[in-house]
């Protein structure tokens, strides 16, 4: 669905939607759905307001099989699957969208969803994501996770990585140009 938003838009949805003001209201999740077949459900979104608005939030628990992966997650309107928001990626904060040519790593080594562990899953329509600090260790980053991370590469390819392995190449991965950017260097 993100590629199909892609192709049909120039580029991939940014993290969130914003109000005039630059407030976050809905996630990319709400965005992809025409892409995932549930165009009647994006239609019913009051796209000006907050996800959490008297409105919008009466269809939180209607999140559809894509973004869920427990029956927990349908009864709570949560979801594990998350974008790497952060400098340089894909999803930077207060974005409008990365085109594909924007990425300089190779799509198959470059990831756009992560499902995170379940202590970290956000109710799907909130812009809430997995935040990357480049400034963190990469055992830091990968706090959390047990084993292997599961993630989604820029290519639409889905790969499992053992947390050690992930540990020496998270933040190369992460970054759209192959290494991470230290907002300290101008």
């Amino acid at each position: 669905a993100l590629l199909a938003y892609h192709k049909d838009k120039g580029k991939f949805p940014p993290a969130a939607t914003l109000s005039k003001e630059g407030k976050p209201l809905l996630s990319w999740r709400v965005q992809i759905l025409p892409y995932l077949g549930h165009n009647l459900l994006y239609k019913q979104f009051k796209q000006n307001e907050p996800w959490d608005s008297e409105y919008n939030k009466k269809l939180i628990r209607r999140i559809p099989p894509s973004f869920r992966e427990t029956q927990d997650d349908l009864n709570k309107g949560t979801t594990p699957f998350q974008a790497p928001v952060g400098l340089a990626t894909i999803f930077p904060p207060g974005g409008t969208g990365t085109n594909s040519i924007q990425i300089i790593n190779e799509l198959s080594n470059t990831i756009m969803i992560v499902k995170v562990p379940e202590d970290k899953s956000a109710i799907w329509t909130k812009p809430e994501d997995w935040e990357i600090d480049v400034n963190l260790s990469a055992k830091d980053l990968l706090k959390g996770f047990t084993n292997a991370i599961v993630f989604a590469c820029a290519d639409g390819e889905v790969k499992t990585m053992p947390l050690k392995v992930a540990e020496n190449n998270i933040k190369s991965m992460l970054a759209i140009e192959g290494k991470p950017k230290n907002p300290r260097e101008n």
